[in-house]
């Protein structure tokens, strides 16, 4: 089940009724890597001058169409590949095709500052007062690895809960920490959380995402009929928020029998004790049953 942001709102019923209109991520007019950071330009060097001297302070220079995209069901789920990944090249690939994080210098995106009416307001690494969004910007890696290694953290928990476990010491572990190398060390086993305190810290979590990247209702009225917009100012961590929401909402990833990890799994969801395989475990799953099958043998004591 893809995850492409289809919010929707509540009925005087409480049920889920009205679709949302999805808001695309902004890419940057370019982005490299420089030794422990990416390094990106919202706008060509070129764009400054001095016509534009009064607008650069603030995101209201005009950006081609080509960059923007719609983010794709699979954003969340290639964003967390990156952090089990020391490969640069695919993490720039990624950053190329969907945008960055905008990380301040409280090594948060930068949308976490943005409430209306906020004195101080925060902008990515590298601003400068003299030619605003014209800055060069840059955002460390790690800052990537952490959100990556929480994103997926986050969604593990949720998807175990749903199957009917506890989040493991492991996630809870990464989520809290994602830099913490000592999580390798422990169990991937249900903590003791009882299923309630669990639900109210994956929910917790999920919260605190949607307040880092600013998402929250907007409208527009371009169209003959009014729109209701779950808008994020077309940054990526939003995007990615939004789409961890989903996941908290329609359940859709599960975890690997075989591997362990969450995959996120098209049709009908695997009932509780159910092995269930990701895609490049699917070939064990002929082997699982034939053992499965001689283990009953052996307890019936069939030869």
């Amino acid at each position: 089940m893809d995850f492409a942001p289809e919010p929707v709102l509540y009925d005087e019923n409480g049920n889920l009724s009205q679709v949302l209109d999805p808001r695309p991520v902004r890419r940057p007019y370019c982005v490299d890597i420089s030794g422990d950071f990416i390094i990106w330009r919202q706008y060509p060097a070129s764009a400054l001058r001095s016509s534009l001297k009064d607008y650069i302070a603030w995101d209201y220079l005009p950006s081609p169409r080509s960059q923007f995209a719609n983010p794709s069901g699979d954003l969340l789920a290639s964003f967390i590949k990156l952090g089990s990944s020391d490969d640069s090249d695919s993490l720039l690939t990624f950053a190329q095709k969907w945008g960055v994080l905008g990380i301040c210098k409280h090594n948060y995106p930068y949308t976490h500052n943005q409430p209306a009416g906020q004195i101080e307001v925060c902008y990515p690494l590298g601003w400068d007062e003299q030619y605003g969004w014209i800055s060069e910007f840059r955002e460390p890696l790690s800052a990537w690895k952490f959100y990556s290694r929480q994103a997926g953290a986050i969604l593990s928990m949720i998807t175990k809960v749903n199957q009917g476990s506890g989040p493991s010491e492991r996630d809870l572990a990464i989520a809290t920490d994602p830099l913490n190398s000592d999580y390798d060390l422990l169990p991937d086993k249900p903590s003791n959380e009882d299923a309630s305190v669990s639900k109210f810290i994956i929910a917790d979590y999920v919260n605190r995402w949607l307040q880092l990247g600013n998402v929250h209702l907007s409208t527009s009225w371009l169209k003959r009929s009014p729109a209701v917009h779950l808008d994020y100012n077309n940054r990526l961590f939003g995007a990615l928020a939004v789409q961890l929401m989903m996941a908290f909402y329609r359940q859709g990833f599960v975890v690997c029998s075989s591997c362990g990890k969450t995959y996120n799994r098209k049709g009908r969801r695997p009932k509780n004790g159910q092995r269930n395989y990701c895609p490049r475990c699917q070939h064990r799953s002929h082997a699982d049953r034939q053992r499965d099958y001689r283990q009953r043998k052996r307890l019936n004591g069939i030869t």
